[in-house]
């Protein structure tokens, strides 16, 4: 995927764990949101994209709360109605740096690689219930 031209901006949303796991867990807080935002979003027409990263976070997440069959059902499912980008060095590289800088016990690799994938790709809005994306200056899509 590449950098998006200004009139798909608002069509592209970064899809972090926080938010999928959400959206997938009526047991989670923020679920009755992110249900109502995860369809507003597939309604709308706007592109998720995501990393391999999230898909690994997710897929462990999943599977230690909610059981294997639905990690399975997750992977059948959900996933492939995302656009998955696989981190490659250079951007692994760079979210190292960005995470080591930062030295923030609560901020991950996972987000910091998701932080350095949206400005590589224009992208300002994600999917997350995670105070840092707001931090780095991202909107959080809400319930309209």
């Amino acid at each position: 995927m590449t950098a998006v031209s200004a009139d798909e901006e608002s069509r592209v949303v970064y899809a972090d764990t926080s938010g999928l796991f959400a959206a997938l867990d009526s047991g989670d807080l923020h679920h009755p949101e992110a249900a109502t935002i995860m369809r507003a979003l597939v309604q709308e027409g706007s592109v998720l994209v995501t990393t391999n990263y999230v898909v690994t976070e997710l897929t462990a997440l999943v599977q230690s709360r909610l059981g294997l069959d639905v990690a399975l059902r997750v992977h059948r499912g959900l996933l492939p109605a995302l656009e998955i980008v696989f981190v490659e060095r250079e951007l692994h590289v760079r979210a190292v740096a960005a995470w080591t800088v930062a030295r923030r016990r609560g901020l991950s690799l996972v987000d910091c690689s998701g932080f350095e994938l949206m400005s590589d790709l224009g992208v300002v809005s994600a999917l997350a219930f995670d105070r840092h994306f707001r931090e780095q200056g991202f909107e959080l899509p809400t319930v309209r």
